[in-house]
């Protein structure tokens, strides 16, 4: 996997649904899936694999950050090279491309969380946080 992730590319779909048949038969109580799915394809597939077990999504949480903060934050991290900047932009590429069409997808589908995710750190996790407790409020008032 390490070999793709450091390309900047998406790790294969069938890989990707191998390493998520585990952790989902283990989670009883349920589960947080963090950077996946990352395309259409893999939504789907992942329906497919958690459906027969029982588990379904609930919410999906996009954290929307304007691309100039998201090269300085990748860039910060880094090594800031220029092969470091290229294989980020091209991970930024990839997610234009792929990541993109997933967010319509899912605002068809389940109860989807736009959250701006330039602000700190702790204002993003509390915005998360009440929207996920409200989500369980709904949820468990429907049942």
């Amino acid at each position: 996997m390490q070999s793709y992730l450091d390309r900047g590319d998406l790790v294969p779909d069938g890989l990707v649904m191998d390493m998520l048949r585990k952790p989902v038969l283990a989670a009883a109580s349920g589960y947080v899936l963090d950077g996946f799915p990352r395309t259409v394809e893999q939504a789907k597939a992942s329906y497919a694999v958690v459906q027969p077990l029982g588990a379904e999504v609930q919410a999906a949480i996009h954290l929307d950050v304007p691309r100039e903060e998201l090269m300085r934050r990748l860039l910060a991290r880094g090594r800031g090279s220029e092969d470091g900047k290229a294989v980020i932009e091209h991970r930024l590429q990839v997610y234009l491309d792929k990541t993109v069409p997933l967010l319509e997808y899912y605002a068809g589908r389940e109860w989807m969380f736009t959250v701006d995710g330039a602000r700190p750190a702790d204002v993003v996790h509390e915005d998360i946080a009440g929207r996920i407790q409200k989500l369980a409020s709904f949820i468990a008032a429907q049942t």
